[in-house]
């Protein structure tokens, strides 16, 4: 996995809300994205990493994963996917 996606993952959310408990939830809720994002398959965990985290284009991303960009974005969706069903689950206990 590339450096970038194998490091820690900067807290989600942060400093988006004055209210203290508003910024509680927030940060829960960034909690339980990395917790399901830290389950995902490793491919498409870096994949959504390099995109968002990283901040890169799908090109850039695909490069620095060594894919071509079909593979990338298909990794990519898979993984925004995983994550959607995912934390929809979580909302639902």
């Amino acid at each position: 996995m590339h450096r970038l996606a194998a490091r820690a993952l900067p807290p989600l959310f942060d400093d988006l809300a004055e209210d203290p408990r508003e910024s509680a939830e927030l940060a829960e809720r960034g909690r339980q994205v990395e917790e399901v994002l830290l389950r995902l398959e490793s491919q498409e965990r870096e994949a959504v990493v390099l995109k968002i985290w990283g901040d890169l284009s799908i090109p850039e991303a695909a490069a620095i994963a060594g894919v071509t960009e079909k593979t990338f974005e298909h990794r990519y969706y898979r993984g925004l996917a995983a994550l959607k069903e995912k934390l929809g689950d979580l909302g639902h206990d």
